[in-house]
């Protein structure tokens, strides 16, 4: 029937006057009609694929976004907690404690304000099982209550609560209960001891009054930390199991953690419900308010040894704006209608609001950079400078004579300070390269005696791990550089090369001239090695490659990358040489005037 029409239409279109079709007429027009409509319908379907692209690409963005907002803060929340414990450590090492000891230095952090969904805060003690009698007695004389070691077993070692707070009628019946005889407790106090790390327990129920909670509110974690009787943690899992004293906990509701840690965030088109582990009823740990939709999103996260599962239910079109959502059938609809003039005009549009949200968010990027390094400037560097100053001032005798004891704690504390100084910098400079923020301030100077003013200051890293630093090479290199930034970059360099070299190893930083007139800095020890297949994630950030000296020494990750970006600064180049079990040579090439 249609094929009869085109026929009937053809045969009117090209009649002539006298009644005889015009084949050439026929087919001279033919052309336009079809280009033109073939154009706008080609125009069409690119824009309309195009803003479904966008389009998908926009709720992508938007529901990623707020897995990233939300799994942050859940972490965020945790690792302050974890802080809680480490800072609970601190006051078990540094002075004997007891109940009233323990109670003070809960109350300065004002838990109930600052931090409510914890339920208790406390303290275990690993004994043998024929030092309960004496521990039920000192517990009881302490609390002025009697206290038992509960529920009975017939294990050779047991885990009671020594101290707990806040002292409330029903939180002090868990003085004295032996978390051990469960097996989620016993799992993460023994993943703790092991690790030597702060682990949070699957989820639990925890002894609470039922009218004081929600009935579907009452699961709770728990996380521990450990204890040892040596001042630093052991190397090993066996030498850790054999010197725990204590855990020190912290105790917390689920949903009320959850609704404290989300409650800014909007949940009107969402739905989260989030999992211990496995996607079903039992492990179910918090639900958001609102509802969601059809389509799911799942997003896995692993945080001190537990893994949650997030799932959120949305509905996708409530991802964007009402306009964005039909964007695509309005440009098919209308391209098929409108000429391409208007299309275009369309498509430019579209364009420049698209170019108008990517400089806006240009600018909030740049915005939080500025902000994260304004907040570790102040609030990160100040005060760890000031405890530094304070250290230094006790241990020099300011504070009156010291006995040897205190004098090496305080020792100890100065030096892991002066880490965390370390580190503090070194993720300054990271952020600074990372927004181009850091600008060369270039002097001549001669580079060997700064060189051997870096070798001088490690000298004493070097002999507390029984390693030879040697210099050899030019006597005199003027050069026009950033003499602090390539001094990070030798710094860096020769710190990491002690770190990973056995005791009795040798390093040795060589200089020359190339043929060009560069200066070639060779930093070669005789360490422990770095496979080929692992030389490509050596100058990432935050990277550290797995060897036999990894687990007995700390960094940051981020000493190599910061090396390679101020030597390309410099318009210069690292190269590395090496093989597992014979050493490794990183070579530092910079031009001498530039």
């Amino acid at each position: 029937m249609l094929q009869g029409i085109l026929n009937r239409f053809k045969h009117w279109l090209t009649m002539r006057p006298g009644g005889q079709p015009d084949q050439d007429s026929w087919f001279q027009l033919l052309p336009i009609p079809s280009l033109l409509m073939l154009s706008v319908l080609g125009l069409t379907a690119v824009a309309a694929i195009t803003s479904q692209t966008s389009l998908n690409g926009a709720r992508q963005q938007t529901i990623q976004q707020r897995v990233k907002d939300d799994s942050a803060e859940v972490a965020n929340r945790l690792s302050t907690y974890a802080q809680l414990l480490y800072g609970g450590i601190g006051r078990i090492n540094s002075a004997p404690v007891d109940a009233n000891g323990w109670g003070s230095f809960v109350a300065n952090y004002n838990l109930h304000n600052n931090l409510p969904a914890i339920y208790a805060f406390g303290t275990t003690r690993n004994l043998p099982r024929e030092a309960i009698p004496a521990f039920e007695a000192a517990m009881s004389q302490e609390h002025g209550r009697p206290i038992h070691v509960y529920p009975a077993s017939d294990r050779p070692r047991v885990n009671p609560t020594e101290y707990i707070e806040p002292r409330t009628e029903l939180a002090m019946q868990g003085v004295g209960f032996d978390g051990y005889n469960f097996p989620a407790r016993q799992h993460a106090i023994d993943q703790s001891t092991r690790e030597g790390a702060v682990i949070l327990s699957e989820r639990l129920e925890l002894l609470a009054d039922p009218a004081s909670l929600r009935p579907d509110s009452r699961a709770a974690f728990i996380m521990y930390a450990p204890v040892y009787d040596t001042p630093a943690i052991p190397a090993t899992p066996e030498e850790r199991q054999a010197t725990i004293s204590r855990h020190v906990f912290l105790a917390f509701f689920s949903q009320r953690f959850f609704d404290q840690v989300l409650k800014d965030n909007e949940y009107e088109h969402f739905q989260l419900r989030i999992y211990d582990g496995t996607v079903n009823d039992a492990h179910l740990v918090y639900t958001s308010p609102g509802s969601g939709g059809g389509t799911k999103l799942t997003h896995h996260e692993t945080l001190f040894g537990r893994t949650f599962t997030y799932v959120y239910s949305y509905d996708e079109t409530s991802l964007v704006s009402r306009t964005e959502s039909y964007a695509p059938l309005v440009i098919g609809l209308g391209g098929t209608i409108i000429s391409a003039v208007l299309f275009l005009l369309t498509l430019f549009s579209l364009r420049a609001r698209q170019h108008r949200v990517l400089l806006e968010k240009e600018r909030g990027i740049k915005m939080a950079q500025d902000e994260l390094l304004s907040l570790a400037s102040h609030q990160l560097r100040t005060p760890a400078t000031g405890v530094k100053q304070y250290l230094g001032m006790v241990l020099q005798g300011f504070a009156g004579k010291i006995s040897p004891q205190q004098k090496k704690m305080l020792a100890r504390a100065y030096d892991s300070n002066e880490r965390q100084l370390h580190v503090i910098n070194d993720i300054l400079y990271l952020a600074k390269i990372e927004s181009g923020r850091i600008v060369l301030a270039k002097t001549e100077f001669d580079m060997v005696p700064m060189l051997r003013g870096v070798i001088d200051e490690q000298q004493s890293t070097a002999k507390q791990g029984d390693v030879t630093v040697k210099y050899r090479g030019l006597r005199k290199a003027p050069i026009c550089a950033d003499e602090h930034m390539l001094r990070m970059v030798f710094e860096n360099l020769l710190n990491n090369a002690i770190k990973y070299t056995n005791p009795g190893g040798t390093v040795t930083i060589t200089t020359a001239r190339g043929k060009d007139g560069e200066y070639r800095i060779a930093f070669t020890d005789t360490g422990v090695g770095i496979d080929g297949s692992m030389h490509g994630q050596l100058f990432r950030q935050f990277s550290r490659i797995p060897n036999e000296r990894s687990q007995q020494v700390t960094g940051t990750g981020v000493g190599l990358y910061l090396a390679k970006h101020l030597t390309v600064l410099h318009d210069g180049s690292i190269a590395l040489d090496s093989k597992v079990g014979q050493g490794s040579t990183f070579t530092v090439q910079v031009p001498r005037n530039k």
